[in-house]
């Protein structure tokens, strides 16, 4: 038996402990909350598998897909033989994060590629332990974070996809990433202008739902969350601050509402 070269996501929820103890009150079962999380659960797995496998050159060789799911964490694999398997994992794993978003729930991950053995009953490789390592240790906030290594892959793969169409591969797999202040890359959620993320979810509501989670999380006293939720209230101030000076740049007639809205929103303290 021989290892596959597979890229792999690891992916978590975020105070999954204290959603739990919000299933049961004094030895009673909470209905309600162990069904959100179970259906939050399962949409994980699902929402993943389904749109990878929606997306036609994908769809030709996805019996090597592979998902292994238990407690609050996700892991997913694939053989990167094609142009297009990277870019739809990073674009669904984004349009995921903003959906859990707007459920209250915050996810944090890695995606890697290596050596891996991923089939229906074990997973085992220095793939997993790097996703892993990386989640753990340098995640640290609610982000997903790629190797430079990996976004090398993809740009090479999109180029060579892309490159007789006269598209702009790099700004393609950037559009969906931000370069942090450690040097890592992430998946963004937070949105640089509103055209892009109109096709995942309403933005009003969004934006409302993710300041909430950010006001409640700053108010948590201990110091590894308090940094989680201050890194989350820098982003989203500097993404107000950006989405404010788009409204004022364009003078779009359907946009308007949209536009006075935002501007009324004031930045996080």
């Amino acid at each position: 038996m021989n290892y596959e070269n597979r890229i792999v996501l690891f992916l978590d929820i975020l105070g999954f402990k204290n959603i739990i103890e919000k299933t049961i009150d004094k030895e009673e079962d909470i209905e309600k909350n162990i069904s959100s999380l179970y259906s939050n659960l399962k949409y994980i797995k699902t929402f993943l598998i389904e749109r990878l496998k929606s997306e036609s050159m994908f769809n030709e060789r996805n019996y090597s897909l592979k998902v292994t799911q238990f407690s609050d964490s996700v892991i997913i694999s694939f053989i990167n033989d094609d142009n297009t398997t990277l870019l739809n994992l990073i674009r669904s794993i984004q349009e995921l994060i903003i959906k859990l978003t707007n459920e209250g729930i915050l996810c944090r991950g890695a995606i890697s590629y290596g050596k891996l053995i991923h089939d229906n009953r074990v997973i085992f490789g220095p793939a997993l332990n790097d996703a892993y390592e990386t989640e753990t240790k340098a995640a640290i906030y609610p982000r997903v974070i790629l190797d430079k290594s990996l976004i090398e892959l993809g740009k090479k793969r999109q180029k060579e996809l892309f490159e007789t169409e006269g598209i702009n591969t790099e700004d393609l797999i950037y559009g969906y990433l931000s370069h942090d202040s450690d040097d890592k890359f992430y998946i963004d959620y937070f949105p640089k202008d509103i055209w892009s993320y109109k096709y995942i979810t309403k933005i009003e509501p969004y934006l409302s739902n993710l300041r909430q989670i950010i006001i409640y999380g700053l108010r948590n006293k201990k110091p590894d969350l308090k940094s989680k939720y201050g890194w989350m209230k820098n982003k989203y101030n500097k993404m107000l601050t950006d989405l404010k000076s788009e409204g004022k740049i364009y003078e779009i007639s359907q946009e308007k509402g949209l536009f006075e809205y935002i501007d009324k929103i004031e930045l996080l303290n």
